[in-house]
Parts: structure tokens; sequence; C-alpha cells
């Protein structure tokens, strides 16, 4: 079995108002509801658990039933930190016959099911898989207000997600690794614990839901794709 936690648990401190962003509209659309529909539409996962705050899980609940997101086994609240969140939500599986966890972020609603299904099949190789989108801009390395060099950026990746990673790695890369806010993604922990993550070549389309402008730069995705 596959399953797909799906994590919403931040304070979205950086996007600001009253409303988590998760629950804004795309297109009539939450957020989140989006995203999830990016998994329950891939073949390859199985189940959807989905990690929010601890206040919002009615709210969730109730979004999920209203768009009828039928491969949702649970929605659990998170911890204070996002590793904490992805345990909660890979306790909330048994284990006895899951295979292969997806973790991803909430606020990307734009990734494709092409993507996912791309990470799936390169985490069923190597035991780990990390989607990525090439780095377009100039890297400067920078110390004390100075530039020190310009990074080659051919070799350089920016990591998103979802990233994907058998059960039994999973476990073992964060049981060996720090649980707190330094953590910033889990193939880190899998890369520390000696784990070899493979890349997958993503779309750049695939953004997180940051700022209030990144709003409209994924409507206007959403318009062109389905042109509505």
């Amino acid at each position: 079995m596959n399953v797909a936690v799906i994590v919403a648990a931040g304070s979205g401190t950086r996007f600001g108002g009253d409303t988590p962003k998760i629950f804004l509209t795309l297109k009539g659309v939450p957020v989140l509801a989006r995203t999830i529909r990016k998994f329950e539409d891939c073949q390859m996962i199985d189940s959807i658990v989905v990690v929010v705050a601890e206040q919002f899980i009615d709210q969730t609940k109730q979004m999920i039933s209203d768009y009828g997101l039928t491969k949702v086994s649970a929605v659990v609240a998170g911890r204070g930190s996002r590793s904490g969140s992805v345990r909660s939500g890979i306790a909330a599986v048994s284990s006895s016959d899951l295979r292969l966890v997806a973790i991803h972020d909430g606020a990307r609603p734009l990734v494709s099911v092409a993507d996912i299904e791309a990470t799936i099949r390169g985490a069923s190789v190597t035991g780990a898989a990390v989607l990525t989108v090439p780095v377009t801009d100039t890297v400067k390395e920078v110390r004390e207000g100075k530039v020190v060099r310009t990074v080659d950026r051919n070799s350089l990746r920016r990591a998103v997600t979802p990233q994907v990673f058998n059960h039994e790695i999973l476990i073992t890369a964060m049981g060996a690794g720090p649980s707190d806010d330094s953590v910033t993604d889990e193939s880190v922990l899998a890369e520390v614990a000696g784990f070899e993550v493979a890349v997958v070549e993503g779309s750049p389309t695939n953004i997180k839901i940051t700022h209030p402008a990144d709003m409209i730069v994924a409507e206007a995705l959403i318009e062109k794709e389905t042109g509505q």
C-alpha cells in the first residue's frame, strides 16, 4: 500500500490574514482540497492522511466530505514542527502493509499527477526519491554582506514535494535525525542517515503558496491549464 501524507499544519505567518491559506480558494476551490485531489486522482496512491492544526480538524473533515475526497483515511493534528507533523501522519497508518510514503506540502496544489507518479517510481527503485526543479537564477554565496563566489547552478536543484520513501527507510531516517524546526524536509534526514535519494525532475509550475502574490500566479496557471 502506498500512502500520501499531506502536511498542512504550519502557521502560515508569512502569508498573513485571518484565514489559513489552505482554506483560501483558487477558482472557487480551497487550496487544500485542490492538493488532496491530485493524490485522489493518482492511481499509485491508495490512501491519504491529512495533517492540520488541531483547531482545523473539523473544518478539514467537512471540506473533504464536501468535495467527495474518498481516499482520505484520517485527518490528524500536527505538532510543533514539520518533522513532528509528518510523524503524526505516519502514526495514523497501519504499518503492516505499508510500502511507500509520499510526503507533500498542503500548500502545493499545482503538483501534477504525472510528477507524483514519477517520484513514486523513483522511490520504488532506490527506496527514496525527491521531486526537484532546476535553479534558474544566478546564485551567489555571500559572507558578511559581500559576494564570495558565484555558484554553478547547473549542479543545483530546488527540492519540492512530494518526497517519497520506503516506509522502513523513512522510519529509520526519522529516528536517527532531529525532530525540530532544523529539519526542512525529509530528504535531508535520508541523506544524513546514508540512504541514496533519487532525483526526479519536476515541473516549475509546482509552486508553494507562501505569499498572497502566489495566489495570483496559481490562479493564472490553473486558468491556463483548464481554460477556465
